[in-house]
Order: C-alpha cells, then sequence, then structure tokens
C-alpha cells in the first residue's frame, strides 16, 4: 500500500501537482512513519508549494530517520537555500554530492553559488553537472534540471560578459 502512495505522487509531481504529492507522501508516512524517503520527498514538494519551513522540518526528520541518501541532502540544501540560509544550503548540498556526485546535486549547489553571488563556482558546477549528465544518460526528471541549468548558466555567461557560440 505504501508503494501506491509513493508512485502516485512521483506521478503528481511529473504533472506539477505538488499539493497532491504531499499529501500522497502524508498517506505514506502514515503507513510507514520510519521511513526517511517519505520524508524526504514530501520536504521536496512542500518545496514546490512554497511552505519552505515545513519542507526544512521534513528534510532535516528525513535525516534523523537515518535517510542518508544524496538526495535527502540536496533536498535540505534547497530548504536552507528557500530560506536563504546559504551557508547550511551549501554544507548539505557538498554533503549531497559526497554521497551522490550526480548532475542534480552538482546544479543545485551551483544554484546556491549563484544565489551568494559566487559566478565562478556556479559556473564550474554547472559545467560539471552538464558533463556528468551527459554522461549517465539524464533521466526525465533531469531534463527539467538541464533546461533550467542552461538557462542559469547562460546568464551567468551573459553577466560575465562571456558568449558561447
Amino acid at each position: 500500500m505504501v508503494s501506491h502512495y509513493d508512485h502516485l505522487a512521483i506521478t503528481f509531481v511529473g504533472q506539477d501537482k505538488y499539493q497532491e504529492a504531499a499529501d500522497c507522501w502524508s498517506e505514506a508516512i502514515k503507513l510507514d512513519p520510519l521511513s526517511g524517503s517519505h520524508y524526504s520527498n514530501r520536504g521536496r514538494a512542500l518545496l514546490f508549494l512554497g511552505k519552505n519551513e515545513e519542507a526544512l522540518e521534513d528534510c532535516k526528520k528525513a535525516i534523523e530517520l537515518g535517510y542518508n541518501a544524496g538526495y535527502a541532502y540536496v533536498n535540505l540544501g534547497r530548504a536552507y537555500a528557500a530560506l536563504q540560509n546559504y551557508e547550511e544550503a551549501l554544507i548539505n548540498c557538498n554533503k549531497a554530492i559526497e554521497l551522490k556526485p550526480d548532475s542534480l546535486c552538482y546544479c543545485e549547489r551551483g544554484k546556491v553559488y549563484e544565489a551568494m553571488g559566487d559566478k565562478e563556482n556556479a559556473l564550474k558546477d554547472f559545467d560539471v553537472a552538464f558533463e556528468k549528465g551527459e554522461n549517465n544518460g539524464i533521466q526525465a526528471n533531469s531534463n527539467y534540471i538541464n533546461k533550467t541549468m542552461s538557462h542559469d548558466r547562460k546568464s551567468l555567461l551573459d553577466q560575465k560578459g562571456e558568449r558561447e557560440d
């Protein structure tokens, strides 16, 4: 039954129905309250809804429950970034990269660097994310990340006065 809610929530995320996704993960949490992945995923959905404080609590709870996955830390980093606590966001994005050095984790850290005004490191992370994405066979959810990253990277290059051909 828990996997039903998980699959349904993932479907809702794919349709940008974040409240429905959060509701599904809430149901999954009721059935399996010790699953950190449910808290992490609900936290991510809450971030999309702008419920940043609630998201932060869910992401912390996921890690407290022992969900020591890269995405738990990247979601926690996103929550801190949404609350403009960039130091904590960076710490958690670094931990995410340590655990799972994939394109998503580098992209999110790049966004934190950008928010901090560190365009050099943001560009480096976006470049690594592009490279890792191309080398690892980007999944559907990463297509959105690459579009966002491409826009962010172009914007940063424009600000620096550099152009790509």
